[in-house]
């Protein structure tokens, strides 16, 4: 191996710009179809497993920025969820020794979602999963989560928001109606994320985005 290959920042810029996003903003640089991105994904896995040198630095970039929970979901052993027509659904108990399993990916994702309506509903997961994903043995799923995109008013999903809004959170976008429960959640946003710099909320409904507001403003 080219000893080039071995400087932190030179596989850094290499693995950032093969997944397409800048590493200081967790930004995508352009649209990319949903097939470049799958490639994209697969060819940073494939590195993550080709030697010692290049596995930290690949899966730092390849979790760093996660569109949905679904890379989360798969890491879980097989048996423990399946899909169905309706979307994924739980068939067993997931071990605290799972969760430790995959703690080193979680640990990496520093953003989840992106800036568009559709991302981050929850519909395809169904309500047994989302409360399996808001039983992990730690305070915070994502622990290390700077930005949030997030789509979906459902009490499930905004139980599962309230798993997300880690400490080291400095963005939060949502795309969502104000149900009391999120209202409640979002209430207490500064306390709960001290390091918060941009929050913004949208909705078909512009009406729909004053609750949510109104609850952040003033909790």
């Amino acid at each position: 191996m080219h000893s080039c290959l071995q400087i932190y920042e030179v596989l850094r810029n290499i693995f950032s710009a093969l997944n397409n996003y800048e590493d200081i903003t967790l930004d995508l640089q352009q649209p990319s179809g949903a097939n470049d991105v799958d490639v994209r994904r697969q060819t940073l896995a494939r590195l993550a497993r080709t030697c010692r040198t290049f596995s930290e630095h690949a899966l730092d970039v390849l979790w760093a920025h996660i569109d949905t929970l679904s890379p989360v979901v798969a890491c879980l052993l097989k048996h423990v969820w399946s899909r169905h027509r309706r979307g994924l659904r739980l068939n067993g108990r997931v071990l605290i020794s799972r969760w430790r399993g995959i703690e080193k990916y979680l640990t990496r994702v520093r953003a989840l979602g992106k800036l568009e309506r559709s991302v981050m509903y929850m519909g395809d997961i169904s309500q047994e999963l989302t409360h399996t994903l808001c039983s992990h043995p730690w305070p915070f799923l994502l622990p290390r989560l700077e930005k949030l995109f997030w789509s979906d008013s459902s009490h499930g999903s905004t139980h599962l928001l309230s798993n997300l809004l880690s400490p080291t959170l400095t963005e939060l976008h949502l795309h969502a109606m104000g149900n009391p429960f999120m209202c409640s959640v979002i209430s207490n946003l500064g306390v709960t994320c001290p390091l918060m710099k941009s929050f913004s909320t949208t909705g078909q409904d512009p009406a729909a985005s004053i609750p949510v507001s109104t609850a952040v403003v003033y909790g």
